[in-house]
């Protein structure tokens, strides 16, 4: 018996035309955390041992914000594949708005017991003067990073797979990095945690402008092209 192969490339094209930039985004955020390991390494390996260590307790309460994004992806996608748009917008306000609450909650937390989980770990009393002030920036701006999970996901249910690209691009290379190289300039490390935590906010509230208003475009235009049929 003879394979089945019709419409198998077209499958693959558009499995791809999704896949392929979403592989990409995974990939840019290891290269931009190489960076910044590089640049937090000038400054004794205790401060790198307490970015380690303290990214490791945040991500702890970023499975949150990541299992939230995740799990939108197909509610977006199924909605707006039927055309419910109400749906759609409903889905996003409450998971921006997750994302946000989430995100101030997990600041509260790790203020108040980041320094206690960092030092079972290790009680260098460097690490653990450095892994305070990484709690006092960074865990307040996840809510945004959140918001940009949640954008991608959006893009990448609704077939638009490079604006989720360029947002990861612009998150971890075109703004971190070099706001992370002067932030170290002109505050040592603390520059570095602060210059992560503004990249997070500037490029979620992009992602979550940029997504809003793709949404509502293609949805207007979709009522117009009904209105004309009409």
């Amino acid at each position: 018996m003879t394979p089945r192969t019709t419409g198998m490339l077209q499958s693959w094209y558009e499995i791809m035309h999704v896949g392929a930039p979403a592989i990409a985004s995974g990939l840019v955020m290891p290269i931009s955390m190489l960076i910044i390991t590089r640049l937090l390494a000038g400054h004794g390996h205790e401060v790198v041992a307490a970015y380690n260590v303290a990214s490791r307790v945040e991500t702890i309460a970023h499975m949150i914000l990541w299992s939230c994004s995740s799990s939108a992806e197909p509610l977006i996608g199924q909605n707006w594949g039927a055309r419910q748009i109400e749906r759609v917008r409903r889905a996003l306000y409450l998971c921006n708005a997750f994302c946000l609450t989430w995100g101030v909650i997990t600041f509260v937390f790790m203020v108040s017991f980041g320094t206690y989980f960092v030092a079972m770990i290790d009680d260098n009393e460097i690490v653990v003067e450095a892994s305070r002030v990484f709690f006092l920036c960074i865990p307040l701006s996840i809510g945004f990073m959140g918001m940009m999970q949640v954008a991608n996901s959006s893009f990448n249910a609704r077939g638009l797979p490079n604006p989720a690209l360029v947002i990861s691009l612009l998150r971890s290379i075109v703004v971190g990095v070099p706001l992370a190289y002067y932030g170290d300039i002109l505050w040592g490390y603390t520059g570095i945690f602060l210059a992560t935590a503004v990249s997070n906010v500037v490029v979620g509230v992009l992602a979550w402008h940029w997504n809003r208003l793709s949404v509502e475009t293609q949805s207007s235009q979709w009522y117009e092209a009904e209105q004309a049929k009409a």
